[in-house]
């Protein structure tokens, strides 16, 4: 699950990447993206991405700025068991979801987190991490 505020040239680079995930067969997931009381284009990229996503993509707008407020939000927005929160500045590599399902299986967890990495001015999401902004809920 993304969250944004006001970083919708970040948003897309993000989205793109949840894009490429590699989930392994039979696992049905969603993008939900929470707009933490954005005035851009925010709203139009998410619809935009969504018309050419393979998995189900969400929008919700969430006017109480504060990433505390969009998490709740998307939390409580999200049709799946798990969640995965990223944000609008973070690149997930290919395999963070795969990574965070089989830590669940593997130590029947109730939490994982891993690292971030920064390229540049963008955060590397990989292996196993979990913050903020995008709720990616498998259903």
């Amino acid at each position: 699950m993304p969250y944004t505020y006001n970083r919708a040239h970040l948003l897309a680079d993000a989205l793109t990447a949840l894009r490429a995930q590699q989930v392994p067969d039979g696992v049905n997931w969603e993008i939900l993206v929470v707009d933490n009381n954005s005035d851009d284009h925010t709203k139009q990229v998410v619809a935009s991405f969504a018309e050419s996503a393979a998995v189900p993509v969400r929008y919700v707008f969430e006017p109480q700025q504060g990433v505390s407020h969009a998490r709740n939000r998307g939390i409580g927005e999200a049709r799946g068991q798990l969640i995965a929160f990223t944000e609008d500045d973070a690149l997930p590599t290919s395999d963070w979801l795969a990574a965070i399902l089989t830590a669940f299986a593997k130590w029947n967890a109730d939490c994982v987190g891993g690292a971030s990495s920064f390229a540049g001015r963008r955060r590397r999401r990989g292996g196993l991490f979990a913050i903020a902004f995008f709720s990616c809920a498998l259903v």
